[in-house]
């Protein structure tokens, strides 16, 4: 079964790459940075974060030495300004992300390739294309926010074609080429706020949905396996993207869907595609955030698979909070060549500062690492990674 987590258990050898060398950017402050984006304006460059209290921020200086250098600002709230906005943590107790909004997947777009209606004026416009969990797909504007123009929202779906429900788990966006957006739906029976019951849920409901702006949204897969982070292929031939601890592949013209990677050692969450490895060095690769840790010699998540009934009572009978509690943490991101094969992995084996990693973003001499889960954004130094090598 594609997406599954039948394959055999990786074996994951300790490393200790990120061990003491992430440093806390605006804890209490950016909350459960999720997806991360760099855009460039007269010269600068920016970083977008999509947080958990349903803003949207924009991050100047993320490329300065002093990270008291680093400034950032609201580009836009996606939802109500609710006063308990992000304040329910990672299993959002408070059940507020359907009124304060939970943006997931970020993508920098033209307004021109994915909005109808913009304006000759506006074709090369860069904006901030979002996946908000339960409410859509929004289109950013005025992202830069000069003073004559304020940052705008515009929903582009709501809802597939032929549906008659609106979405319930949007998570990942990528753009090709052909200005298509593909979107994954993470489930259409639990919310983010639920995800851990989504993972262990015996009937997978996960969909990848494409986007255009003269259709709408179309519905290319269903049933699949947890499907998340989405990016594209060096060749732009094929979609690569997480589904569970696999990683498959959705060729584009063909439409055949194949595993890519069998089994990561840990549940997969972003993807990027790169043309270097983390030190720097040229290769042309893929970096997975990894959630939790899923490897031999036993993974609770690869126990329960082949055993739907328990799956169903553990997600009927067992507490979201116990569940919560009983994930291992655990802080990792892989690194994949063009054929899929491992190349190495980045963990922390100690402390752990910064868990359940969502996504890797290289800016200037950093790399940014986002994650749903902690209440800052976290950052290394390449040179402390190349370090840790010797």
């Amino acid at each position: 079964m594609l997406g599954g987590n039948h394959a055999d258990l990786p074996i994951l050898k300790s490393n200790k790459r990120l061990n003491g060398i992430v440093h806390k950017i605006g804890e209490g402050d950016l909350i459960g940075p999720e997806s991360l984006v760099v855009g460039k304006y007269k010269g600068t460059e920016y970083i977008f974060a999509a947080l958990a209290d349903g803003r949207i921020v924009r991050i100047k200086g993320a490329d300065e030495d002093d990270d008291d250098d680093m400034r950032w600002s609201t580009v836009i709230r996606t939802g109500e300004d609710h006063f308990l906005c992000g304040k329910g943590g990672p299993a959002d107790t408070t059940d507020t992300e359907r009124i304060c909004g939970r943006p997931l997947g970020l993508a920098l777009v033209k307004r021109s390739t994915v909005d109808p209606r913009a304006t000759s004026k506006q074709q090369q416009d860069q904006d901030v294309l979002v996946a908000l969990d339960t409410l859509g797909l929004f289109l950013i504007t005025n992202i830069y926010h000069e003073e004559s123009t304020a940052p705008t929202k515009r929903i582009l779906a709501t809802h597939a074609n032929g549906d008659t429900k609106p979405f319930h788990l949007l998570n990942a966006v990528q753009q090709t080429p052909d200005g298509s957006l593909y979107i994954t739906e993470t489930s259409t029976q639990f919310p983010r706020r639920r995800i851990f019951y989504a993972a262990h849920d015996a009937h997978p409901t996960g969909r990848l949905l494409r986007y255009t702006k003269a259709n709408g949204v179309d519905v290319l897969l269903n049933n699949l396996y947890m499907p998340n982070g989405i990016t594209l292929s060096h060749d732009k031939e094929s979609l690569i993207f997480v589904s569970g601890l696999q990683l498959l592949s959705y060729h584009l013209t063909s439409h055949e869907l194949n595993v890519f990677v069998h089994a990561m050692p840990g549940t997969g969450d972003n993807i990027k595609t790169m043309d270097h490895l983390p030190s720097g060095e040229k290769l042309k690769c893929y970096w997975a955030a990894l959630g939790s840790k899923c490897a031999a010699p036993f993974c609770l998540l690869h126990y329960f698979w082949n055993k739907p009934f328990l799956r169903s009572v553990l997600v009927s009978l067992v507490p979201y909070d116990a569940l919560v509690n009983v994930m291992p943490k655990f802080s990792a991101f892989a690194v994949y060549d063009e054929q899929g094969g491992l190349v190495e992995v980045y963990q922390d084996d100690e402390d752990v500062t910064a868990p359940w990693l969502a996504e890797a973003e290289p800016l200037g001499k950093y790399i940014y690492l986002g994650s749903w889960w902690n209440p800052f954004l976290g950052r290394v130094l390449k040179e402390d990674l190349i370090l840790a090598d010797k």
